[in-house]
């Protein structure tokens, strides 16, 4: 075929007939050469099929043709699509020939002694590796009968009986099979990532290496040095000679080596794009910046980094890490715990979604280890909810016809409760049948523990709200933590109280504001409009946009919610909620040609449209700005006021954006469910179940009553060192700084926390109070903490703005230890949070302090552990990435935003995040020092948590 001057398309005959089908209808091949048995599958489809064995072929004339070109198509190969759909790669015979000049940075000069065998499907880009790496370089080529691929016992014999000497193998096959008899051969081995254990088995007197490549870079664009056992996960190795290898941020800058980046290939081996993907292509295959005109790069979504040998880590690929009920996994830490455990040979963990909405882990072994041991393993090593939630016993792992670890045919888990005993009384059988439900398992015995069950902290709230709602009772979901079986649970369940149900009413004629949206409108009022509340987003969109599919799903968006579309006027002096209708919804949707503009105009513009000033009292809580950068770049600003939607808003915007957007494209519009409430409902319902604030009656207000007694005498302030006196009125300019703590330390956090049945966050809250009792020489602190305040499963798919702040006070005394301060810390969250109720306006109403303009009332410093779900917009072809956008607005003093982070190998990367600080009365050098005085705090108190507050020494940081 390549001789004619045309490209060959192979289609494995494994296929699925569907797959075929769309194969042979997208890249519209002329010509079919195939199998007398085989071509009966290719009926129907006008191709005229060529019977390879057919005898009239050797009569034909030889002809010598023309050589293609070297920028003709050799090959159009199909991958698997991140859409489903899959795509073709077309490759030139340029791309071929770089590829097989590469054999010489392996180590294989041409030679006839060299032996290869073709193990792997022609369908799949290695085999051109494999078949004119032996034919092109003077070798044997022995093709592995496709009944062989599958037994790799029989392809061991055929390997030692043809004395094959250059192998290519994907780890996952390679793992499966044995190196006895194999010694003389040179191991190549690619296509996924290479476990340590893999070189230790295989490197041992023989040549190894570790090739990368994606097949849109004609396969391997590096190579490693060779390996050897005992040295650890292998690197991907440093560029093959005519390929170019960039580690680059989100702004396409190269990152310094150690730092993570993702890797754009450029060179020879680069293809031509996606056969009739323009969108697609355009996406992947960008400008490269750093050659010529016209060069390109392709863009891997592989996360990597340059390490001192000069050698390329690879770290995993941008999307493998799963959120699951709030928590951020990366699946490799789980997977190399649970192939430490002892009996396990192979292991892999994924993340499945078995039942909609409810993803959990799942682990999958061979060898003889017992599952419910390598759970009981993992809880040792790993926080509950990286645990998998079944671990499944396999005779062998499947693999595609690649030899890839086959995800899609791993079976589904059989979830099970272990030792059973039955309820014995209606109420434990109700709550027998909840627990059940929420954690996937057919039947729970009244003695287990929720936790060993595989629950956390997220499904214990939704359990909380089930039984709530099951038994007409009013249980915080800190009674779950101190009775965890339905035994225990179900002597707590009589007796009490509880809200009535959240669901959709009649409506009044004026709707009241709820509690967190009148604390928002109040200070707009006091300070006038300003960005201080917005949040924006911004985000780059490569490939081919629609623009009018994109207006048409934002304005699906804002009808959807009616938070995105309320104004709150005044009336008769009375603030009020007034939903707007969708066709007078504006959002200000514009569209703005920055074709020309340099980096930093078009920064500068989208942080302008971030910092927008709403009058609350006539638009609508929303504006999106999109600036066309080029053909496929634009670029996406939403601006909310946080008096419409929270952090968790977003995840909920960007799914709804993204299933309108795919409506629209098709030219209808989107068929979601409805909503079961709206925010005015919530409201309403807040209103009837909390009552009012000045009823002494209401449950609000005993919640206040707690609040009150609680914050009594309470010093006003906190007096933080300044760089500056504090204004008397606070212009709420904000600076950041950024937060990276040591995985060392955050592994210390976790485990003191472990230790002292307690959680990460309260270890950094007490650290936090022994730092600010220290600096501001007050024993009595307080420090702001937001809570997420969607208790109810109606209100997970809703945008609205449902935060709270709770005050959390401490005793800072320097005679006591650190444990006992995490005690006191952790008693007192939990108190709070019971309590998270009552309005924070409300609470500093009730407690009067002195107010001024110069500061925020009762606490100046807030304390965020972010865990929200991930905002993720998808929009068909384009690429979809994050921008960074400032609002330069200040809310307190001082706002650490933290969490906790993880490298995309699994293993932890400490504790990053963000200190914002009021630009005011603070320089970022003030800020800096604090941050390091607060990590040395940490250090000192996680290394011996027996030791007493006042041998913690930090000044001299």
């Amino acid at each position: 075929i390549m001789k004619t001057g045309a490209a060959y398309l192979p289609i494995d005959p494994a296929y699925p007939d569907a797959r075929i089908a769309f194969v042979i209808d997208d890249g519209a091949p002329v010509a079919a050469l195939s199998t007398a048995g085989l071509a009966v599958r290719l009926a129907g489809y006008g191709l005229r099929v060529i019977d390879v064995h057919d005898s009239a072929i050797a009569t034909q004339l030889a002809v010598a043709l023309p050589a293609p070109a070297p920028e003709d198509m050799a090959y159009l190969i199909y991958t698997s699509g991140t859409t489903g759909t899959p795509k073709g790669v077309a490759i030139t015979h340029r791309n071929v020939t770089q590829l097989i000049n590469s054999l010489e940075d392996v180590g294989l000069p041409p030679g006839p002694g060299r032996v290869w065998s073709q193990w792997h499907s022609y369908s799949f880009d290695i085999s051109g590796w494999e078949i004119f790496g032996a034919l092109l370089r003077g070798g044997r080529l022995v093709v592995v009968p496709e009944s062989t691929t599958h037994s790799p016992e029989d392809l061991h014999n055929l390997l030692v009986n043809e004395r094959v000497s250059v192998l290519s193998q994907t780890p996952s096959a390679l793992a499966g099979l044995s190196p006895e008899g194999l010694g003389s051969v040179t191991v190549l081995v690619g296509g996924e990532p290479c476990p340590a254990e893999v070189v230790d088995r295989w490197g041992p007197g023989r040549l190894m290496i570790n090739e990368y490549g994606p097949t849109e870079t004609t396969m391997w664009v590096a190579l490693s040095a060779p390996l050897t056992p005992g040295s650890g996960a292998p690197p991907i190795g440093s560029p093959v000679a005519g390929a170019a290898l960039f580690v680059l941020d989100g702004w396409l800058r190269p990152v310094p080596a150690g730092v993570v980046g993702e890797l754009y290939v450029a060179g020879r081996g680069v293809g031509v794009g996606y056969w009739r993907r323009s969108g697609l292509t355009a996406a992947r295959f960008v400008a490269c910046p750093f050659g010529g005109v016209g060069a390109r790069m392709y863009r891997t979504g592989d996360l990597v980094c340059w390490a001192v040998d000069g050698q390329l880590r690879y770290v995993g690929r941008a999307d493998e890490q799963v959120k699951i009920r709030g928590y951020r996994i990366e699946l490799g830490e789980v997977q190399a715990a649970l192939a430490a455990v002892a009996g396990v040979e192979q292991a892999v963990v994924i993340a499945r979604e078995d039942r909609v909405r409810d993803k959990r882990l799942v682990g999958y072994v061979t060898g003889v280890a017992e599952p419910a041991a390598a759970r009981a393993a993992l809880a040792d090593r790993l926080p509950a909810y990286m645990v998998p939630a079944a671990v499944v016993v396999l005779e062998a792992l499947p693999l595609t016809v690649s030899g890839k670890l086959d995800k899609r045919a791993l079976p589904a888990p059989e979830y099970s409760a272990g030792e059973y005993r039955a309820p014995a009384s209606a109420v434990e059988e109700v709550l027998a049948g909840i627990y059940g439900r929420v954690l996937g398992l057919e039947r729970v015995g009244v003695e287990e523990s929720f936790f060993d069950l595989g629950g956390d902290s997220l499904l214990a709230m939704r359990v909380i709200a089930a039984v709530n709602a099951a038994l007409d009772a009013d249980l915080a979901v800190r009674t779950l933590f101190d009775a965890p079986s339905v035994m225990e649970l179900a002597l707590r369940v009589s007796g009490v109280r509880r809200f009535g149900p959240l669901v959709a009413g009649v409506r009044p004629a004026e709707v009241p504001m709820s509690f967190a949206q009148s604390r928002l409108w109040f200070i707009d009022q006091v300070e006038g409009p300003s960005p201080t509340f917005n949040m924006a987003a911004a985000l780059r969109l490569v490939g081919r946009l629609d623009i009018a599919a994109l207006g048409a799903a934002l304005a699906d968006a804002v009808d959807r919610h009616e938070s995105l579309r309320t104004v709150f006027p005044t009336v008769a002096g009375i603030a009020q909620q007034r939903v707007v209708s969708s066709e007078r919804a504006d959002f200000g949707w514009d569209i703005t040609d920055a074709s020309g503009w340099v980096a930093r105009r078009l920064h500068e513009a989208v942080e302008t449209a971030g910092r927008y000033t709403f009058d609350l009292a006539t638009e609508i809580p929303l504006r999106a700005r999109l600036f066309r950068v080029g053909d496929q770049e634009h670029v996406l600003v939403m601006t909310v006021h946080h008096i419409a939607a929270d952090g968790w808003s977003w995840a909920v915007l960007g799914a709804d954006l993204g299933v309108a957007y795919a409506a629209r494209c098709a030219g209808r519009a989107p068929q979601w469910a409805p909503l079961a409430v709206q925010y005015v409902d919530y409201t309403l319902w807040q209103r009837e179940n909390l009552g009012e604030l000045a009823d002494s009656d209401s449950p609000v207000a005993a919640q206040l009553d707690y609040w009150e007694h609680a914050l009594a005498g309470m010093p006003e302030r906190l007096a933080l060192p300044t760089d500056r006196p504090y204004p008397l009125v606070a212009d709420h300019r904000a600076g950041t700084v950024a937060v990276q703590w040591p995985a060392g330390l955050q592994q210390r956090v976790r485990q003191v926390a472990r230790e002292h049945n307690a959680t990460s966050f309260m270890v950094v809250q007490a650290a936090l109070a022994v730092l600010l009792s220290t600096v501001s020489a007050s024993s009595d602190v307080a420090v702001g903490i937001p809570v997420a305040g969607r208790g109810d499963p109606a209100l997970d798919d809703l945008v609205g703005f449902f935060v709270n702040i709770v005050v959390l006070r401490v005793e800072v005394a320097g005679y006591v230890s650190f444990a006992e301060l995490l005690a006191q810390v952790r008693g007192r969250s939990l108190q709070a949070f019971e309590h998270q109720d009552a309005p924070f306006e409300a609470l500093v109403d009730r407690l009067n302090p002195v107010r001024s303009l110069s500061h925020h009332p009762l606490v100046q410093v807030m304390l965020a552990w972010q865990n929200n779900a991930a905002a993720e917009l998808s929009l068909a072809d384009v690429e979809v990435t994050p921008i960074p956008v400032d609002t330069h607005a200040a809310r307190m003093d001082l706002v650490f935003s933290l969490a906790e982070r993880w490298t995309e190998g699994g293993e932890p990367a400490g504790v990053g995040g963000t200190v914002e600080f009021r630009a005011d009365v603070f320089d970022v050098a003030s800020i800096e020092t604090l941050i390091e005085r607060l990590q040395r705090v940490l250090v000192a108190v996680t290394a011996d948590p027996g030791r007493v507050l006042s041998s913690v020494d930090l000044l001299d940081a």
